[in-house]
This record gives C-alpha cells, structure tokens and sequence, in this order.
C-alpha cells in the first residue's frame, strides 16, 4: 500500500491506495530471450547426434541399430544330461523376442548368429540331515556364448562370453531338481541377452 495525502475543507486527509503495476514482455529476439531458443535448439541436436541412449524410447537404443536379425544356433552341451542344450536354445530365444528389438530368422537371412555351448553342469550337497541325506543341494552352469555377424566379427564387448550361475534347491521343500534347472537356465538366459545390449 501507498501513503498518499490530499486536502478536504482545508484539512489534510490521508488516504492509503494500491500500487499499479505494469508488465511487458519481451519481443522476439530481444535481450537474451532469441539466445536461449537457440542455445536450447542446439542442445537438442547435440544430444541427439552424440549417440546418447536416454533420449530414446523402449529398448530400441539399447541394441546395435545395424543389426536387426538374428539366427540362434543349436547349444551345445558337453553334460551327460539330456536336452540341456535344447532347453538353454529355447530359453534364449524366448528371452530375445520378448525383451529385444531383435527378430529371430534363418542363418541365411540373419545379419547376426548367437552359438552357445554348456562347458559344465555340477551338482553339489550343501548340507545334509542327521543321517545323512541331502538336504540342501546346489546346481552349477558355465555356459560359452559368442554372437558374430556373418563374417565372424564379434558383436559383444567381450569375444567369448563365459557365464557361471548357479542356484540352491530343498528336496524338503518340495523343490525338485527340474524346477532348479530351469530357473537356472532361465537366469542364463537374461544375462545372455543382457550382454547383446551396446555398451554406454
């Protein structure tokens, strides 16, 4: 409020009133207003060509943008169980058409081939009962994996990916041995894919 006197009848009276404010804004290209857009327009650009991922959406940016096809061979498996390699094959294709921009196709169609093979397959008493029954058992995978393009230049970061997972089960519980090895296998699977995203 503002002070503001006057006379009436020869008598000062103060009367108290409102402050007038006035606003303008700035024109177009004006002081630092023109310099800013510009400046923020050239930002954009910048993060757009400097190859950085987060300005993408989904799980695009996340893989190699040349590669869009991918033939997953047959793994191989050196344990005396059978269909570990198939069920491992199965497992990781699963994983790349739900969680990858990738589509899996022929080997003479494919830009990229995925080859795995199972080096071991261990199974290991933990601990035991009082007489000496299992009761804790453990399962353990190392699994070889390369993913080329057709002439054998390795896409990954690393040449030869070797993944060692393993997983604890309770007969007691009611956890059987098929249920640890495919939770297993599973788990190798996403950190399969997870190592075919481009490194930041």
């Amino acid at each position: 409020m503002i002070s503001d006197f006057r006379f009436q009848n020869g008598i000062r009276v103060r009367q108290m009133r409102r402050p007038r404010y006035s606003f303008s804004l700035p024109r177009r290209g004006e002081g630092q207003g023109g310099g800013s857009f510009m400046s923020g327009l050239a930002w954009l650009w910048l993060l757009a060509a400097s190859g950085c991922h987060f300005y993408q959406f989904g799980n695009q940016g996340m893989y190699c943008s040349s590669v869009q096809t991918v033939y997953v061979e047959m793994f191989e498996s050196d344990s005396f169980r059978k269909f570990l390699g198939q069920r491992l094959t199965e497992a990781v294709v699963k994983e790349i058409e739900l969680n990858t921009p990738l589509r899996i196709t022929e080997r003479g169609l494919a830009q990229s081939v995925l080859r795995g093979r199972l080096l071991r397959d261990r199974k290991r008493v933990v601990t035991e009962t009082v007489n000496d029954d299992p009761r804790d058992l453990q399962i353990d995978y190392l699994l070889e994996v390369t993913w080329t393009d057709p002439a054998g230049n390795p896409l990954m970061e690393r040449q030869v990916l070797r993944l060692n997972r393993s997983i604890d089960f309770i007969p007691e519980g009611g956890q059987s041995l098929t249920t640890a090895e495919q939770e297993l296998i599973n788990r190798l699977a996403r950190q399969v894919v997870q190592q075919m995203e481009m490194p930041w």
